[in-house]
């Protein structure tokens, strides 16, 4: 009772500690400590370095001594009158002042009620108000996490109102890991690419007449959507369309105003392109609600948008290509890592920014290798090469390991980026990575081990950080068309890739050893126990460096956790460079054209087309990826129309340990996002002159068609499965074999029933007897008072079966007299009676229960029609995984393709039918929304409209009616959102 009494004691002081701790200080988060002090990294073990102070105007401190001063700012109303507000500087902290749309026209739309970033109008020659707001800040992760947490969508809350602090913005800081050398842009004149267009005739008055009437519907489409958004969520990231309002899941940068600017232009739109370059001025890129910036997002939607937007204009809008810039800088952050591979969630405040950090360990494919085209770009148009620099050791890393993951060609949808396999890894695991590069002997060897900063040069040798740093940038690469078949990055021969080129890496290492424990003279006399790292230099006690003989260097494990070398207590974790590798040594992996790994191998080619084929190892990349595609991915379905199409699946790759190989299967699957695949053959079919491969497409292409027509809108579902032919040379339609695929279990199911239905009563309770624990019957037969509670429990509980019938089995094992009688008394081994309770009586028990017989399992026929009319399966689906669809535009974007490069009118009609099904079913009130299921004939609207639908599919279907001259693919590069590039000339 005193422990009781002491316990609430201290339990209500702690309520009265919390609730003054809430009531008397300012913090209302348990997490804004760590968000405002510079010393909260000292959480996480870290010793924060001091940022730099800005001394841009913008910092934190600028924003303090102007928001003293009343602004006059423009309040947008629903009515036609203009409105003007005097704001206060801490009305604009509490985010609830909004800019107009334009600082020239007024735009007739509602106020929105709230606002994370308050945005100012320039005033006096471009000098603005920047935004005062308090972004929802949590610590970041530690930089060694096993895999990054971010999300590429990421709605994030509006901060509270009472949080009086000043915005956070990012500032430049200074890099701990730079490069020695910058790698350049291939110069020269371009090399001639084959004709991609086709060379069509001129149209007739007719067929003009109706693709202009087409044009104009989609372009009325899009207008609608516009408009929604100007209306309900102006400089915000995306409306929604069928409630009104915003939401803001890519930062709060107006993801859809930028995303649609090269929309605008070519619609001809132009009034609405100005207004929106004008709002372009007031992004801040410097602050935003979030914590991390998705690189990969914010690089296909923002820094692609506004270079497209730059070149579309022709150059005429500097402001396009100046935020452009703005952006980049901020995202060049990310690649201030060791082995220069980017951060994929990037956290942009200075005390994060500040520190050392390193890739993560579990990266989607699609994140890191799917940033060229933009940055290339950006690098062509500003002249300033390391943009061009930090995609291109990213390529270099792709190219020495494609030959030796686990299918050989692709790459597995998640990759281990760290650089850095640690000695745990080595001693129990097998070779998944590439083998490694050749690393420059003068390099200091413990710098690189420890993880400590160092330069990189062009092939991404390491040299000491404190070494003279060399100003001079490298010449450019002298053009080439020349494939290099025997030589990979690196200084690698074509026979040393896949190879591991850590000796004895499959030895086994006890695991309850670890390398500080074992003796040093009998790891110095025993090969097993050292690892040979190629181009490694060690520094023996003596402080010499040793030259490796033939590339390699033998190191000492327990020389890598010294303190003297690592400068680091002793045990700690090492870090051993490594290039690109798998996750997981044991694990299964996926290889596929669908979701986390669809656009790196679309910027294969465009990216060669990009350089203006002066770098040929992109071309390498892709003819090596496709014939792996084609070999392991590619299948064609079964319909009961038996057409010929194809569709690309997933291959799952695992691991045999004992075989130290691996092998894997083929899962049929379909996915939207797959669906670029035909545009991406037929692309490479040209530039490449690979004829075959736009049959392939075009087969492709038609497989989507295919899966659009077959469901009750009309629009393909998300992801599903589909019955593979067994020889795509002849496959027909099988309606035994589709049932087969739809009720795999059959006979388990019947056998089963069948089992159950022979089985008596008795025969089941003695079953449940023999399976019973031995814990339990001892229990029954205990005589203890307690135990006899239990035993009387057993007596009445109600079984399917009369009392009389119960099993002498059962009356042996508890005790029971096989003869019941009433009021009997046992004696328990103490000699205490223990008094049974009578069996009971006919009045107060239940009338017995039938025995359960198991209902019947419908037939194989009854099953197949039952899932076929349940699940709403269109002939020849076996599943449907996803019902959704989001408004994609990967099926229109190879119509289109397939259209400019055949020239065939088909692709038209095709997209025509498919731009019906989907406005039809997807029409909301404030633009299109993303429906839940595509095998409904009414569908509910999600109310979610992301900013590809502008950007891409009304994009691809515009072009895909408008004059063929308009973004001809002979003069312009699309990325993987549609945003249309210039190519040199």
């Amino acid at each position: 009772m005193l422990r009781y009494r002491r316990y609430r004691v201290f339990l209500l002081f702690a309520v009265i500690a919390l609730f003054g701790l809430y009531r008397f200080t300012r913090v209302r988060g348990w997490n804004t400590a760590s968000e405002i002090a510079a010393g909260s990294l000292q959480h996480f073990g870290i010793k924060p370095t001091t940022p730099k102070t800005s001394t841009e105007p913008g910092s934190a401190k600028d924003v303090e001594e102007e928001a003293v001063e009343k602004l006059q700012v423009p309040v947008i109303s629903s009515g036609a009158k203009k409105v003007h507000l005097e704001t206060s500087a801490t009305s604009i902290r509490q985010g609830l002042v909004k800019v107009s749309p334009s600082t020239k026209r007024t735009v007739s739309t509602p106020t929105p009620t709230h606002s994370n970033v308050a945005t100012v109008p320039e005033q006096d020659g471009g000098n603005r108000q920047p935004p005062l707001a308090r972004p929802d800040i949590k610590p970041a992760p530690q930089d060694n996490d096993v895999a990054e947490s971010g999300e590429g969508r990421l709605e994030v809350q509006p901060a509270p109102v009472a949080l009086d602090i000043p915005t956070i913005r990012w500032s430049r800081q200074e890099e701990h890991f730079p490069v020695s050398s910058t790698i350049q842009l291939p110069s020269g004149t371009p090399n001639p690419i084959p004709r991609i267009q086709h060379n069509f005739k001129r149209e007739t008055e007719a067929q003009k007449r109706d693709r202009l009437t087409r044009l104009r519907i989609i372009k009325d489409c899009a207008a609608h959507a516009w408009n929604g958004y100007k209306q309900q969520a102006w400089m915000h990231d995306e409306v929604l369309p069928v409630s009104g309002g915003r939401r803001d899941p890519f930062c709060g940068w107006a993801a859809t105003l930028v995303d649609s600017l090269d929309t605008l232009w070519i619609m001809g739109m132009k009034d609405d392109f100005e207004e929106a370059v004008d709002a372009v001025r007031h992004i801040d890129f410097t602050t935003s609600p979030r914590k991390d910036i998705p690189l990969f997002e914010t690089t296909i939607r923002y820094l692609g948008g506004l270079l497209a937007a730059y070149d579309v204009s022709g150059a005429k809008y500097r402001v396009l290509l100046d935020k452009a810039v703005e952006l980049a800088e901020i995202l060049m952050g990310a690649f201030d890592t060791p082995n220069r591979m980017p951060v994929t969630f990037y956290y942009w405040m200075p005390t994060f920014a500040s520190q050392p950090h390193r890739a993560s360990t579990r990266v989607v494919l699609a994140e890191l290798g799917s940033l060229s085209v933009e940055f290339t770009r950006l690098a062509q148009l500003t002249r300033e090469p390391k943009y061009y620099d930090a995609i291109d050791r990213i390529t270099d890393a792709f190219q020495v390991w494609q030959n030796s993951t686990r299918l050989p060609g692709m790459w597995p949808i998640y990759v281990d980026a760290s650089g850095c396999e640690k000695p745990a890894q080595i001693a129990h695991s097998v070779s998944n990575g590439p083998g490694q590069a050749s690393i420059d002997h003068e390099m200091i060897g413990q710098d690189a081990i420890a993880g400590l900063p160092v330069h990189h040069d062009r092939e991404g040798k390491a040299v000491p950080a404190d070494a003279e740093a060399d100003t001079q940038v490298r010449p450019p690469k002298e053009a080439s068309n020349k494939m290099s078949q025997d030589t990979e990055p690196g200084g690698m021969t074509g026979s040393d890739v896949g190879r591991s080129k850590v000796s004895y890496w499959d030895d086994p290492v006890d695991k309850g050893k670890k390398f500080a424990e074992i003796d040093a003279k009998a790891r110095l006399d025993s090969s097993k126990h050292k690892r040979q790292l190629d181009g490694m230099v060690a520094t023996p006690a003596g402080g010499k460096n040793v030259k490796p003989l033939n590339g390699s260097l033998t190191y000492d494990a327990h020389d890598l956790h010294s303190k003297d070398r690592l400068g680091t207590k002793s045990g700690q974790d090492v870090c051993v460079p490594q290039g690109l590798s798998s996750p997981s040594s044991f694990g299964g992996e996926q290889y596929t054209l669908g979701g986390m790994s669809d656009s790196v191998y679309e910027y294969l080619p465009k990216e060669y087309i990009l350089l203006g084929g002066l770098e040929s190892k992109y071309q390498s990349l892709y003819e090596k990826s496709v014939e792996t595609i084609i070999d392991k991915l590619l299948f064609r379905p079964m319909t009961p129309e038996n057409h010929d199409i194809l569709m690309s699946g997933t291959w799952r790759a695992f691991s045999e340990p004992d075989k130290n190989g691996f092998y894997g299967n083929l899962s049929p699957n379909g996915e939207h996002l797959t669906c670029f695949a035909g545009g991406m053959f037929a692309l490479g079919a040209k530039i490449f002159d690979r004829p075959g491969d736009l049959e392939i497409g075009t087969k492709l292409t038609e497989g989507c068609v295919w899966a659009y027509d077959a469901t009750a809108t009309g629009i393909m579902p998300e992801t599903f499965l589909v019955v593979p032919c067994e020889n795509s040379n002849d496959c027909m339609w099988n309606e035994t074999r589709y049932w087969e695929f739809l009720d795999p279990y059959e006979h388990s199911r019947t056998k089963l029933h069948d089992a159950a239905s022979v089985r008596t009563a008795p025969d089941q309770i003695s079953s449940v007897i023999e399976t019973s624990s031995d814990t339990m019957l001892a229990a029954v037969a205990t005589s203890s008072p307690t135990n006899a509670n239990i035993k009387v429990g057993i007596q009445k509980r109600q079984l399917d079966y009369a009392p009389e019938e119960v099993p002498d089995k059962l009356k042996a094992q508890t005790g029971q007299p096989k003869t019941q009688g009433t009021n009997q008394t046992e004696q328990s081994e103490a000699g205490s009676p223990v008094t049974q309770v009578d069996a009971p009586s006919t009045s107060l028990a239940p009338t017995p229960r039938a025995l359960y017989t198991p209902q019947a399992p419908l037939s194989h026929e009854e099953y197949v029609k039952a899932r076929i009319k349940e699940e709403r399966l269109p002939p020849g689906f076996s599943k449907i995984t996803s019902k959704k669809y989001i408004l994609r535009p990967e099926a229109i974007e190879s119509v289109f393709y397939l259209y400019r490069i055949t020239g065939d009118q088909h692709w038209r009609d095709v997209g025509w039918r498919m731009f019906k099904a989907i406005q039809d079913n997807t029409y909301a009130q404030y633009g299109n929304s993303a429906i839940d299921d595509v095998t409904k004939t009414a569908p509910e609207l999600e109310n979610a409209m992301e900013s590809f639908w502008l950007a891409e599919t009304l994009k691809y279907f515009f072009l895909l009616f408008s004059e063929e001259s308009l973004l001809s693919l002979d003069d312009w590069v699309l990325n993987t959102e549609a945003h249309p590039l210039r190519r040199p000339k």
